[in-house]
């Protein structure tokens, strides 16, 4: 309950009246053993290039499981954005997000984010946007 108080006025789900932000922080998940996107993690893809298109983004900070050779959440992101013709310069990888609380450390002391959307489902908004609230981003 205290979470979800202390972030209802931070969950927006009309992107028409989300406030621009320079970047989104894109959580990472399951990548299928072919390299190929699950329907969650496309799903968050095709939202950020959404924002980005209506001009509400200009950065992607793409953060994911990259720990083992055999397992790449971060670079099959990447393709997404590339495909839609997305420029690389404002791609950026964090290839150590093992969990939303490695995500946004990184996002906050190593890529140097303090505003951002963050970009995943609603099972598991909530407790980015408060963890994200308590690393003191905007």
């Amino acid at each position: 309950m205290y979470i979800y108080i202390n972030t209802e006025n931070k969950i927006i789900s009309n992107a028409d009246k989300l406030p621009a932000r320079y970047g989104a922080i894109v959580f990472g998940v399951k990548v299928k053993e072919n390299g190929a996107l699950s329907t969650i993690l496309k799903d968050r893809l095709q939202t950020a290039l959404e924002l980005y298109r209506m001009g509400k983004i200009k950065r992607f900070l793409l953060t994911g499981d990259h720990g083992r050779p055999t397992y790449d959440e971060v670079n099959a992101m990447k393709q997404f954005p590339q495909q839609h013709q997305v420029p690389d310069s404002v791609l950026f990888l964090d290839h150590a997000g093992f969990d939303t609380y490695s995500s946004l450390y990184r996002a906050k002391k190593i890529f140097q984010v303090s505003d951002a959307i963050v970009i995943t489902q609603d099972f598991h908004l909530r407790r980015a946007v408060f963890t994200a609230n308590q690393m003191g981003f905007d």
